[in-house]
């Protein structure tokens, strides 16, 4: 097992840091290849540099990636495993005609024997939610679960999963691993306004709260409250600290991020059920970075050291808390994290997912998941 960092995100650098990788450990069945959204690589030369080598190469484009406490906007993570990981692809995630039923059922016969999942998909496919249910409902509650949404900040759906010796869109990767995952989520925003109800939404995109044209009704709580005077083409930067959270029948909240605006409807990272208790959430820099000290603390009661260890935050939680306070959020973990055979390595995604089988499969925004295991578990 080895892990490495390209910074510079060149076809060069990248086949360097793989040509090392391979020579110092030839055993390589896996690479897991984390990439940051800014590398001068084209879609064709990635599939060209997945050719060249033996091992299985999975993976995907986020906004940026984490090397121990270097964030990086350009260049890669490379993870090389010494076992041959599973997977699975999952098409037609913007088609309301496929049948994800069929697709889970021959995915769940292709990845048995494993304990847990690794999920990674495209995070602008408008059936993230609906995939989410299905893949629960075939795999079960005795599997964890954990992943995120890939893609870039150019809030377009572009090729961003890796897989087949490919660059995929509008797809999910699912990775079967018969390690035992541990896995911890937190937030820390709170509640700011509400209970609303979603009054009509489709899969991602919310119509009316409260019979009332989604934006006009977010837009003026912001006016009464904060006296913001916010125009729709500038959503995103208020939404950073005031994103929308669906209350779940326990009470817990989950956050949905938005991101875009055409002057009537909200566009969220993340499926809005029609008629869900909604708030508007807020989010204090010194909560969200406690959050991350929570969570980290908890993987750590839950076993004193592992091989990997990953971090799958929020990308806009990294735009909302900038550099200095995100400095703090990863000396903190640093500090409380368990002993580690590898540098702590992990992804600024679009979206979040988890699981640790005792609550449903979810997928989240502005929300930092933690997850390790062992090499031999």
């Amino acid at each position: 097992m080895k892990a490495c960092m390209d910074q510079i995100g060149t076809t060069v650098s990248l086949r360097n840091n793989l040509d090392i990788l391979m020579r110092d450990q030839p055993d390589t069945k896996t690479i897991l290849l984390l990439a940051a959204e800014k590398n001068s690589i084209s879609d064709q030369q990635y599939c060209e540099i997945f050719k060249s080598y033996s091992a299985k190469i999975l993976g995907g484009i986020f906004p940026k990636v984490l090397y121990s406490d270097l964030i990086l906007e350009q260049g890669h993570v490379i993870i090389g495993l010494e076992y041959e990981m599973k997977h699975y692809l999952i098409d037609g995630l913007n088609n309301t005609d496929t049948d994800l039923e069929k697709s889970l059922s021959l995915a769940v016969t292709h990845l048995h024997p494993s304990r847990s999942l690794l999920l990674l998909m495209d995070g602008f496919s408008r059936r993230i939610g609906d995939l989410l249910s299905a893949i629960y409902d075939h795999f079960g509650a005795d599997y964890t679960y954990v992943g995120g949404g890939a893609g870039r900040t150019s809030m377009t759906q572009t090729p961003c999963i890796f897989a087949d010796n490919a660059v995929h869109e509008g797809k999910a990767l699912l990775i079967g691993s018969y390690r035992n995952i541990n896995v911890t989520v937190e937030h820390g925003y709170q509640v700011f306004s509400g209970p609303y109800i979603a009054t009509k939404s489709q899969y991602n995109i919310i119509d009316k709260i409260d019979y009332t044209e989604a934006y006009d009704f977010y837009s003026k709580i912001l006016k009464e409250k904060c006296n913001f005077e916010i125009n729709f083409h500038e959503l995103g930067k208020y939404s950073k600290r005031f994103p929308i959270g669906i209350e779940k029948f326990d009470g817990t909240i989950i956050v949905r991020d938005p991101v875009f605006s055409n002057g009537k409807n909200i566009r969220c990272i993340g499926q809005i059920p029609e008629d869900s208790v909604i708030h508007i959430l807020e989010g204090v820099e010194q909560n969200l970075i406690k959050a991350a000290e929570v969570g980290t603390k908890k993987m750590k009661s839950k076993s004193p050291d592992y091989d990997i260890y990953l971090i799958i935050d929020c990308f806009n939680r990294l735009s909302y808390l900038g550099q200095e306070h995100y400095s703090e959020c990863l000396k903190s973990i640093n500090k409380n994290a368990p002993e580690c055979s590898l540098p702590i390595i992990g992804v600024f995604s679009l979206g979040e997912i988890a699981s640790d089988g005792t609550r449903a499969l979810e997928f989240y925004s502005k929300t930092i998941v933690q997850c390790g295991w062992k090499q031999a578990s």
